[in-house]
């Protein structure tokens, strides 16, 4: 096999996931609960080379920008070195195999359909995009959960993109992470009638990173602790309401629990804020137009744009008055299948 082509979407965490409690292994501080979209992905062509080479969106990237890939590939080589399937029937002796594996490198060729490194989990669909690549090339037969605790090395959120629906992420207990995973919960045609719609109002990449900001928040925000403790007590209550289709659950523990993260940011050393002007008036348009019977509520992840779920017959209304505000791009996604 020369090449083989992976795909995964972008998901929003409903309930939040911010900082590690494990930077090596990234391993989160608490549970989350994430949506996949259907209308955000990314696509990966991957193949064997004489080193290790990386296009995001068709430029080559230089190794000091992609040191996070570089390193994944390092702990996959390193992870799967003696997996005994691994990759060529032809090599039957143990220490061959593993000399093989020790002395591949990769081509990554990977592409996304909406804007990088901007807040939109690009990295999530893009660890998993490769994990799923790896995965089929390499001839490793490793199941959703192998896969989850594979793409989770890449980037955290990527743990919830190799499958498509509602996803929990168990923070676990385990000190190397075998037991942090992503699970699907609820397939993506439990809520046909769901729609997230993105508002894109900064494409540009973002001023601090998310891994940056985690590190900092955790360190020093001195309500970092009581947002954990509410943000778990959150992951029962909105699972139940996903299960009941009920939007106004959902959105309001979605909506408070993003607000929450956003103020333990603020109250960093030093303070750390996503938002832009055109941020607060989305956010102020979506209250307005709940306050008139419109179904929607807002979530924002590490960056100024926002997400706004609402329902199918909900979102021409939405989208007439989102173009009141002055150059934003606005995406309509329906929940990703598998």
């Amino acid at each position: 096999m020369n090449t083989v082509i992976a795909s995964a979407n972008a998901n929003i965490a409903l309930i939040k996931y911010w900082g590690k409690r494990d930077e090596f292994f990234m391993l989160p501080t608490k549970s989350s609960i994430s949506v996949s979209l259907d209308a955000l992905k990314t696509t990966t062509e991957i193949g064997f080379g004489n080193s290790d080479t990386i296009k995001l969106n068709g430029v080559f990237v230089s190794d000091n920008a992609n040191v996070k890939i570089l390193r994944f590939l390092h702990v996959f080589r390193k992870k799967f070195a003696t997996y005994k399937s691994f990759p060529n029937s032809s090599i039957q002796d143990t220490s061959l195999q593993y000399k093989y594996l020790q002395d591949s490198f990769f081509q990554i060729n990977s592409v996304n359909n909406f804007p990088t490194a901007a807040g939109l989990a690009s990295s999530a669909s893009g660890f998993a995009a490769l994990a799923k690549g790896l995965n089929e090339l390499c001839g490793l037969k490793l199941d959703s959960k192998e896969l989850s605790i594979l793409a989770r090395r890449g980037s955290g959120s990527a743990s919830r993109s190799i499958i498509g629906g509602f996803n929990l992420w168990h923070k676990g207990v385990c000190p190397q992470g075998s037991d942090s995973y992503s699970e699907q919960i609820f397939k993506a045609d439990h809520w046909p009638d769901l729609r997230i719609i993105i508002t894109v109002v900064q494409a540009k990449q973002k001023p601090i990173s998310s891994t940056q900001a985690m590190q900092v928040t955790v360190k020093t925000s001195k309500i970092y602790q009581d947002w954990l403790r509410n943000s778990e007590r959150r992951v029962k209550l909105i699972l139940d309401a996903i299960g009941n289709k009920d939007l106004d659950i959902v959105g309001e523990l979605a909506q408070i629990d993003c607000l929450e993260m956003h103020e333990t940011m603020r109250t960093s050393n030093p303070p750390i804020n996503y938002w832009t002007d055109k941020t607060v008036k989305i956010i102020e348009l979506v209250n307005k137009l709940r306050a008139s019977g419109v179904q929607c509520y807002f979530t924002i992840d590490a960056g100024p744009n926002v997400k706004i779920l609402t329902l199918e017959k909900y979102q021409d209304k939405i989208l007439a008055e989102l173009k009141n505000i002055e150059d934003i791009q606005t995406i309509v996604s329906g929940v990703a299948g598998d």
